[in-house]
C-alpha cells in the first residue's frame, strides 16, 4: 500500500488538500477527520481526552485496513498524533502519564503497520492559521497553544527526508494542490505512478 500523509499544523489546510488530491491521484482512497472538530470539544467539555485520542487513532486504523492494495490519502499520520498532539495534551493537563504512555505503544504500532510513503508538510504564517482556525470555529484550547503546536510540528518535521513542504499563506487551495502534485513528481517515484493531471 502507498501511504500519502498531508501534514500540518491546524488550519494549514489539510482537509481541503486531501479531498482535491484524491481527484488528481488514480485509485486513492481518503483516509478522513470526519467530525474531528466536534469530538475535541466534546472531550473538551467532559474531559474525556484519553478516549478521544483512541478513538481518532482507532477511526484512522479502520479505514485504511479496508483499503487493501490501492493507494490512501491521510488527513494526518499516527506519527503526527504520537509526536504532535498526545504530547501537547499531556503538557496540557488532559492526559496522565500513564495514558500518554499507552498511546504512544498503540500509535508506534499503527506506524508500524501503516508507514508513510510520502509526507506533504503544510505550512502558513501564524497570523494566517490563526485566522482560518477563528472562521473555522475552532476550539479555544487550539488557538492558546497554536505556538506549542508549531513547535512540535517542527521536531516531528526533522530527519523526514520523504516531506515536501508547501506554504500555503497566499496560495488558493486549487494552486496547494497544483504545487503539492509537481513535488510529489519530482520527489516520490511511489506516487509518480498515481498521479494524474486534473
Amino acid at each position: 500500500m502507498v501511504i500519502l500523509d498531508v501534514a500540518g499544523p491546524t488550519g494549514a489546510g489539510k482537509t481541503t488538500l486531501v479531498h482535491l488530491l484524491a481527484t488528481r491521484l488514480r485509485d486513492v482512497r481518503i483516509v478522513s477527520e470526519l467530525g474531528v472538530d466536534q469530538v475535541h470539544q466534546t472531550a473538551h467539555r467532559s474531559n474525556h481526552w484519553f478516549r478521544v485520542q483512541k478513538q481518532i487513532l482507532q477511526h484512522r486504523a479502520t479505514q485504511l485496513s479496508g483499503v487493501g492494495p490501492t493507494s490512501a490519502v491521510m488527513d494526518r499520520h499516527f506519527s503526527e498524533d504520537r509526536e504532535v498532539f498526545f504530547k501537547l495534551h499531556s503538557e496540557l493537563g488532559n492526559i496522565s502519564s500513564r495514558e500518554h504512555a499507552d498511546l504512544i505503544l498503540e500509535a508506534l504500532a499503527l506506524e508500524d503497520e501503516f508507514p508513510t510513503s510520502a509526507i506533504i508538510f503544510l505550512r502558513a504564517r501564524r497570523d494566517v492559521l490563526s485566522e482560518r482556525m477563528h472562521r473555522a470555529g475552532q476550539p479555544e484550547w487550539l488557538f492558546s497553544s497554536l505556538d506549542r503546536q508549531l513547535e512540535l510540528y517542527e521536531e516531528w518535521l526533522e530527519g523526514r527526508s520523504n516531506a515536501v513542504q508547501v506554504d500555503t499563506t497566499t496560495l488558493s487551495p486549487d494552486q496547494v494542490a497544483e504545487v503539492s502534485c509537481n513535488q510529489l513528481r519530482r520527489r516520490s517515484e511511489p506516487f509518480r505512478r498515481v498521479l494524474q493531471r486534473s
